[in-house]
């Protein structure tokens, strides 16, 4: 996997009204590879020591313990602007684990991700490809706390959390894992390619394979993308059917 920073920050993506589902015929799946590296090679040792190092220091903790220190964490300023941290949930033995950005002020509230208008139509792509998130899909972000008025994420609190998802993914071992969005793509992966440039295409995270798509949220604001991800959620069934 290619270890690249993000050139700039990008704006949180924004809830409105459910849109109704269209439907496209499926594509054939091309696995492909990330764009070229563009930081050095002391760069990109330290940083992987810095993130191994406290990943490690996580890993004997269950996931029960996980989803405690994630709710006490304090490690950055977005500990100050939370109601609540919103560590995941979904069985503990899931096919699927969903990733988006970061919580949203409904997922604030009560702690638990993708409660809002956006979450809801999650469920539905989920639904439409055999999918739940209460029997064989867990819902988590890159990011576990609301940023309220600091708007979204700096490149720095993404690497801050980053060690709780490498536990998450350690622990509950999902066949595949979908990013959402462009925003938690481009920080997981560690690339600056657009969206479009990344919807559809297989990556390898840890040891797992995954995929982004666009993030519900955008499809909302912009729904003449839901064909783009109806031929998306195909692929990610046929994926999984080889899985």
């Amino acid at each position: 996997m290619n270890i690249l920073f993000i050139e700039k920050k990008h704006l949180a993506e924004v809830f409105v009204g459910l849109s109704k589902w269209g439907y496209l015929e499926s594509s054939k799946f091309i696995e492909t590879k990330a764009s070229p590296t563009k930081l050095t090679i002391p760069t990109i040792t330290n940083h992987i020591a810095k993130e191994t190092a406290t990943a490690d220091s996580l890993a004997d903790l269950t996931l029960l313990d996980l989803n405690q220190r994630i709710r006490s964490c304090t490690d950055c300023s977005l500990c100050k602007s939370r109601t609540k941290a919103v560590a995941g949930t979904g069985p503990s033995n899931p096919l699927v684990m969903i990733v988006g950005d970061f919580p949203g002020v409904d997922e604030d509230a009560i702690g638990l991700p993708f409660v809002g208008a956006a979450g809801q139509f999650l469920d539905k792509w989920l639904d439409s490809i055999g999918l739940n998130r209460y029997s064989n899909t867990y819902l988590t972000n890159s990011v576990k706390c609301y940023p309220a008025s600091e708007g979204a994420p700096d490149l720095s609190q993404f690497e801050q959390c980053s060690k709780y998802l490498k536990v998450q993914v350690s622990r509950l071992k999902p066949r595949l894992i979908v990013i959402l969005g462009q925003l938690s793509s481009q920080t997981i992966l560690k690339t600056n390619q657009e969206m479009d440039q990344l919807r559809g295409r297989f990556f390898d995270l840890y040891g797992i394979p995954c995929v982004p798509i666009y993030h519900p949220a955008e499809v909302l604001r912009k729904p003449e993308l839901k064909r783009l991800v109806w031929e998306d959620l195909k692929r990610i069934r046929e994926k999984l059917s080889i899985l």
